[in-house]
């Protein structure tokens, strides 16, 4: 699949949320025209370089406001320009909330706050039209009954973008947005399936799929077709499901000037959830020019409250990876990250900038169940990130660095999208991600692979976790790579010889969390070579320690020799990033004690998505490294400008002692030259 051209490597790199609320739409209020200066003083203060709507999300429920809210908008632009800051829209292109009970009111109110829920009433949604339409005939419709399908998360339905009625409304809302607000960028949200497998049943999704495979859509519960991935109709369903995204941006970007920026929100699409949701960052790509990846929940993570989420820091980084190698067609990478406190900022910041990516750090208030009273106490977004942001504004040559991977991780979509091994968390994504944590936890310089490389230009080393399908293609550009020098170590389920001992599922039940173990394969525990560069091992990367350290020792044996090493250091992630003769090696601690604001969490009227963290410590980390083969380094401490490393040279390379508690370091030293540059 090919990526769009569009670029947007220019664009900002340091995000906050701007918040709107009901205070907000009293417009024009000169008081409020006065609180949009503090505003964006606050902003341009903290080191950002850009504000993103958040509020009036479900920009449909707001049609008959547009035009106040459009004004308030334009008011926004206007202030931020004279600060040199941009202003991005960020609205839901397909939700709308509805609800038939006072308790559902009360529910979209309390879990759906950041939306600023605002809904018709059934009555009147009933005749509410654009251009001439009924938005009701654009709602989505359930597989299961043909009904409209219902959002009980969010109180909501949603309309859907294979619809050509609703995708030519929303284009000429967004012509209707552009010139009457002045926003530099447009966040197009919410363009996936968000209730799984059971959307969408209506007539324009109906009709793709007869003329893609000449038969209708098989009722729901045919386990002839559905979670069957022997069917190759049940194939195309997903791919039909996926491509309807891309559809839906590129006739966004079709109505947008030359280079406008713009982006969807994408919580990342490596995992078999997005097979469910149909989210693919590469089909995004086609009409989007930045690629933002969604850090839901905690960030850092907090344990203590099961009823939110928080996925680990190795978790987020195969995200992002996965995510990096499609940004190198088209432009930048925003991580979004949620917090409240500068902890988190921090965190999320570092994080990103170790990645090679821009920022776009937000609260997200309405989410504690906390009264209004309360939340004025906390923090506005800009607060928090202030001390990353102002270093990154200070220091920007220590970001303006590029990745120079020598171990490629190739991403299998043909094993991902087609096969029920793909559809697994305890299948391939848990072995792939697997292998991205390695490289990460030992500084080994990787990026994912989004397609097999005929060259080994770029990539010394090709690993191949559990790719148990490949194309007739992939395989040929695989055996053009080695025959040029490239070296492939293939692990687990592999397509490449034709047993590899393992039996793997062919049916899932479709969104069950029931899924078949999968025995180990009946091949020996042992390196064989298939042809000349090309070696398989039957453990899975993601099987523990053991599969870990025999990775390790074959990923050191093949990268080039003469380049630097990095011994120690445990409980740091690593990456390590270059700007011309000098590398940029990022150390950001993987694992966290944190604490929350406990008096604020008592009080809390419903738990999601989100905790009030207030501090954290790192957890786990070894701070004594050595770097062999470097003289020399120096040693630069973001959140801790009055600490100092220690250093100890040694015949063979130099040590480095961080100090205590430190979260986020970065090495800087010169490389030397090769005797061939000389």
């Amino acid at each position: 699949m090919e990526s769009s051209a569009f670029s947007c490597k220019n664009g900002p790199q340091r995000f906050v949320s701007w918040w709107i609320d009901w205070h907000d739409l009293d417009w024009p209020d000169p008081d409020n025209l006065d609180r949009i200066r503090r505003r964006a003083d606050s902003i341009a203060e903290s080191g950002a370089d850009a504000a993103m709507v958040f509020g009036a999300h479900f920009r449909w429920d707001f049609m008959p406001y547009w035009t106040i809210l459009h004004d308030y908008l334009a008011t926004v632009a206007e202030e931020l320009h004279q600060r040199n800051l941009r202003l991005f829209d960020h609205h839901s292109a397909s939700l709308i909330h509805r609800y038939d009970t006072r308790e559902e009111a009360r529910q979209v109110k309390l879990h759906s706050g950041p939306h600023l829920p605002f809904a018709p009433s059934r009555e009147a949604a009933a005749s509410w039209s654009f251009q001439g339409k009924l938005l009701n005939d654009w709602r989505m419709r359930d597989l299961r009954d043909g009904g409209i399908l219902q959002l009980p998360q969010y109180a909501a339905e949603q309309f859907c973008h294979s619809n050509p009625d609703f995708r030519d409304a929303y284009l000429e809302y967004v012509r209707r947005l552009l010139a009457e607000t002045g926003i530099d960028g447009l966040m197009c949200d919410d363009l996936i399936h968000f209730m799984g497998y059971i959307s969408c049943g209506c007539r324009w999704c109906r009709a793709k799929f007869r003329e893609s495979c000449d038969r209708e859509l098989p009722p729901w519960g045919d386990t002839g077709f559905w979670g069957n991935w022997k069917n190759p109709a049940w194939r195309t369903w997903l791919e039909l499901r996926f491509r309807a995204n891309g559809d839906f941006l590129a006739k966004v970007r079709s109505v947008l000037p030359e280079d406008f920026p713009m982006l969807s929100c994408c919580s990342g699409s490596s995992s078999p959830y997005a097979l469910q949701i149909g989210q693919d960052i590469r089909e995004f790509n086609r009409g989007c020019s930045m690629i933002l990846l969604e850090m839901g929940g905690n960030t850092p993570p907090y344990p203590g409250d099961p009823v939110t989420w928080n996925p680990p820091l190795y978790e987020r980084v195969a995200q992002s990876a996965h995510h990096l190698a499609t940004a190198r067609h088209t432009g930048q990478c925003i991580g979004l990250g949620y917090g409240f406190h500068e902890i988190s900022g921090n965190v999320i910041w570092a994080l990103n900038k170790s990645l090679g990516c821009g920022t776009w750090f937000s609260t997200l208030k309405a989410r504690l169940g906390l009264p209004l009273s309360l939340l004025r106490t906390l923090p506005d977004d800009a607060a928090p990130v202030t001390v990353a942001y102002r270093f990154e504004q200070k220091h920007p040559e220590l970001f303006d660095s590029e990745a120079r991977p020598e171990i490629g991780v190739f991403f299998s979509y043909e094993t991902r999208n087609n096969t029920a091994f793909g559809a697994m968390n305890t299948g391939y994504i848990r072995d792939f991600n697997a292998a991205l944590n390695l490289c990460a936890a030992h500084g080994l310089p990787f990026a994912v692979a989004l397609e097999i490389p005929e060259e080994p230009d770029r990539f010394k080393v090709l690993l191949l976790p559990s790719a148990a399908r490949m194309s007739g293609l992939e395989k040929q550009r695989l055996s053009r790579y080695a025959a040029r020098g490239g070296v492939v170590l293939a692990t687990g389920p592999s397509a490449l010889p034709e047993e590899d001992g393992f039996a793997l599922p062919d049916r899932l039940v479709p969104g069950s969390d029931e899924e078949p173990e999968i025995a180990p394969s009946s091949r020996p525990a042992r390196w064989q070579m298939l042809t000349e560069n090309i070696v398989l091992h039957p453990v899975r990367t993601g099987e523990g320690a053991e599969a870990a350290a025999l990775l390790k020792i074959a990923l050191l044996k093949h990268l080039p020799r003469g380049r630097f090493l990095v011994e120690g250091g445990d409980g740091y992630l690593k990456f390590p990033r270059y700007t011309g003769r000098c590398c940029l090696l990022h150390l950001l601690a993987a694992e966290y004690d944190t604490e929350v604001d406990q008096k604020l969490e008592a009080m809390r009227r419903h738990r999601s998505r989100v905790n009030v963290i207030r501090t954290a410590r790192p957890r786990g980390v070894n701070p004594r490294l050595f770097l062999r083969g470097i003289p020399q380094v120096t040693v630069i401490l973001p959140f801790q400008p009055d600490r100092k490393a220690k250093l100890s040279p040694a015949p063979d390379g130099i040590h480095v002692e961080l100090p205590e508690e430190c979260i986020y370091a970065i090495l800087q030293f010169p490389l030397e030259m090769t005797s061939e540059e000389r």
